[in-house]
């Protein structure tokens, strides 16, 4: 939990609303609550493997982790746009096609706290979750900042943030797909890269391309 928290603080996720910004809310300001879950999956793999929870539990030790959520659901959907480009699988075979023929080295990576880092968003009230972070009231009001995990539209702001950022170093959305970029130097492909919501698959050589994927 302490490690999610510090995440938020880390890329401003949300700011507590003072009593006067309190006060100052509409009446009709709609306040989205928190939660929390731990995703536990020794049950599953047991029925998988024939082995017992204690088995399993014993030979495969989970490492939690929690992720501090809103719930999206609770949000009026009008006039927020939910989609984000994913690649496809032709996108994808095509990346290792391109890899095989030009002989680069692949990489996959997923983006630490992703949508904490995207675009943001300021239109959430949120309650504090239980127990509530540090130096936070359980009465208190936040108000997000960052396009946190469970808004309708988080997967889309972070694509619009990698976007953004990836034409910063020279490369280009492909015609074909909007989840596949493209990057050319001089006439010459020096790089192909895929997304799948914070998922990252690519594929290239060069100091441009080095400069990029670090």
């Amino acid at each position: 939990m302490q490690k999610e928290r510090d995440s938020w603080k880390k890329f401003g996720g949300v700011e507590a609303l003072t009593k006067e910004q309190i006060a100052d809310l509409p009446d009709d300001a709609q306040i989205v609550g928190k939660n929390s879950k731990p995703r536990l999956m020794a049950k599953y793999l047991s029925k998988r493997a024939g082995k017992t929870e204690s088995q399993i539990r014993k030979e495969i030790p989970f490492q939690t982790k929690s992720r501090l959520v809103v719930q999206g659901c609770q949000e009026d959907p009008q006039a927020i746009r939910p989609d984000s480009p994913t690649a496809s699988l032709l996108a994808f075979n095509l990346v290792c096609s391109i890899a095989v023929m030009f002989q680069w080295f692949v990489s996959a990576c997923d983006a630490s706290t992703a949508y904490l880092q995207s675009q943001g968003i300021s239109r959430l009230l949120l309650r504090t979750p239980r127990p509530p972070p540090p130096g936070i009231s359980p009465y208190d009001l936040l108000r997000a900042r960052g396009s946190i995990y469970g808004t309708n539209d988080a997967g889309r702001s972070w694509w619009q943030k990698l976007f953004k950022t990836l034409r910063k170093y020279g490369w280009r959305m492909s015609q074909v797909e909007a989840a596949m970029f493209l990057l050319v130097i001089d006439s010459k492909l020096c790089g192909v890269l895929i997304t799948h919501v914070d998922d990252l698959f690519c594929a290239g050589e060069g100091k441009v391309y080095e400069n990029t994927s670090t």
